[in-house]
């Protein structure tokens, strides 16, 4: 799976707004970024929260399918599109490695 994923140029996220994607976070998303995948998303959830619409990702609204294979099609047919939006969510995902995430705990931890 992770190879098929690493040789993908774009990822698709369909999500809905509700109260278990508000309150998780979409690792799956985490692994399209890390790997290099453009996104498309659906603006919902945390994905919403993280992305940036036209800087790391392409986000249409939650349950429009149709807007979703737009912005999938759109990725598919610009190959510099595609570059931007990858180069950025690969710089987006760093945040979230470990080291950067037990840093921020520690910071936490040690400040009370």
């Amino acid at each position: 799976m992770l190879a098929a994923l690493q040789e993908s140029p774009v990822a698709v996220l369909p999500l809905w707004d509700t109260r278990l994607n508000r309150a998780r976070f979409p690792l799956k998303m985490l692994d399209y970024l890390a790997c290099g995948c453009a996104v498309a998303a659906s603006k919902a959830g945390m994905a919403k929260e993280v992305l940036t619409q036209g800087e790391t990702a392409l986000l249409s609204e939650q349950g429009n399918m149709d807007a979703l294979l737009g912005d999938v099609l759109k990725l598919s047919n610009d190959v510099a599109l595609q570059e931007r939006l990858s180069s950025r969510g690969s710089q987006l995902v760093k945040q979230y490695d470990e080291e950067a995430v037990c840093a921020q705990w520690m910071s936490v931890l040690e400040s009370q």
